[in-house]
């Protein structure tokens, strides 16, 4: 939590300095080094870590409350999460091994 408000702090600091440039005029402009943080790549890490909390938001909040007023949906939303995850992990099975081998991991080539 300290680090996505740490991230949301450091977002509404760039979006300031970006208005403070919108009012200066083109000469100004050219004259600015770029921001660092603008230019840098996104962090691997910190991505799979919102990935992981968007998971969780869905599993406990919408999932949770969807069996909570429709307890009659339960197996079939067991079921959507089982298909979905067992055709997941075949397409990264299928993804990994196609690169690892040097083939495409296209069952076609497109176009033909």
């Amino acid at each position: 939590m300290a680090r996505d408000r740490k991230r949301a702090k450091q977002r509404q600091q760039r979006r300031a300095r970006a208005g403070s440039r919108a009012a200066s005029t083109p000469r100004d402009r050219a004259s600015e080094q770029p921001d660092d943080d603008a230019l840098a790549a996104p962090d691997p890490l910190e991505h799979a870590s919102a990935d992981a909390v968007h998971e969780h938001v869905v599993r406990t909040d919408v999932v949770g409350n969807l069996v909570a007023t429709e307890p009659h949906l339960e197996a079939d939303i067991v079921f959507g999460m089982r298909a979905f995850e067992l055709v997941e992990d075949r397409l990264a099975t299928h993804l990994m091994s196609s690169w690892k081998a040097g083939r495409p991991s296209v069952r076609r080539p497109f176009g033909s």
